[in-house]
């Protein structure tokens, strides 16, 4: 009773059908649960709305996700691995200028490897 009413978002139950070489099973409570699985639904009209405005993008976010995409199928990986789009949206935000900045939002290898053409990117969509 206590994991049922307690449990937030899943709960698994398990039992044994034998302890101590005595036969058990599930507790008798359970037959009486409703397991149903809920319908999602979706967000009202209004959070659509919002949503698809916010999913115009900014300029430079823009390019960098192009220059993501391009770079992901050159080196036959996901755009995520990549850069993940926190990342991305970080460089957005920071509009870095130097390679230590670009290290400090991606990582040291990724930034010798492109910050230089990331920042003139950057520079270009200013």
């Amino acid at each position: 009773y206590v994991a049922l009413t307690r449990a937030a978002d899943e709960l698994a139950i398990t039992w044994t059908d034998h302890r101590s070489g005595k036969p058990t099973g599930p507790s008798p409570f359970l037959t009486r649960l409703n397991t149903f699985e809920p319908q999602p639904v979706g967000p009202p009209a209004e959070f659509r709305k919002i949503a698809r405005e916010r999913a115009i993008l900014d300029p430079l976010e823009k390019a960098l996700e192009q220059w993501r995409v391009r770079h992901a199928r050159v080196a036959k990986i996901s755009p995520e691995g990549m850069l993940t789009t926190r990342q991305l949206k970080s460089l957005v935000l920071e509009r870095p200028d130097n390679e230590i900045d670009v290290a400090r939002i991606t990582d040291q290898v990724f930034a010798r490897r492109h910050a230089t053409e990331l920042i003139e990117l950057i520079k270009s969509v200013r």
